[in-house]
């Protein structure tokens, strides 16, 4: 087995063996680090805003789907009303019972329409005015939605803005 004897020439410096990393190189990577979660974590709390929001509107939607469905359906009237203060949509029958309750995810919702209720008429599910409803969801984070109700038919037509 041969042993190497290290250089001691100035003009070939021997490098020295390094142990781990130094406190400055830690504290750059560290910082790097915290830069990238904190531009993730706000975006990620963007994407779940936005989620959320999508969510409230399909789950409107369905419920006016279902509604006309019901009407349609059971002959009977059907009644869709909501209440912006608490963000629940109920179901009525034409004899006031109580057909379904449901709660939208979003908190921050803000609901604005001419009234807060839509009913659809037996045999065809019909709605009762023939002028164009809509209902807009606001979640004060720039995400407006638009739930257009077209005339007697009551097909549903979303409008992103």
């Amino acid at each position: 087995m041969q042993h190497y004897k290290l250089s001691t020439n100035r003009a070939y410096p021997v490098a020295k063996a390094r142990a781990g990393f130094s406190l400055i190189e830690l504290l750059v990577v560290m910082a790097i680090a915290g830069i990238i979660f904190s531009i993730v974590t706000i975006a990620w709390k963007n994407y779940y805003q936005k989620l959320q929001f999508s969510n409230s509107v399909q789950i409107f939607v369905q419920e006016l789907y279902r509604t006309r469905s019901d009407s349609r359906r059971s002959s009977d009237n059907v009644t869709l009303t909501w209440d912006a203060a608490t963000k629940t949509l109920q179901t009525t029958n034409s004899s006031s019972e109580l057909l379904r309750t449901k709660s939208l995810p979003l908190k921050q919702l803000d609901i604005t329409t001419g009234s807060g209720a839509i009913t659809y008429t037996a045999p065809f599910g019909r709605v009762v005015t023939n002028t164009d409803q809509y209902i807009r969801l606001d979640d004060g984070n720039g995400n407006i939605r638009d739930i257009l109700i077209i005339g007697v038919t009551g097909k549903i037509y979303q409008r992103k803005l």
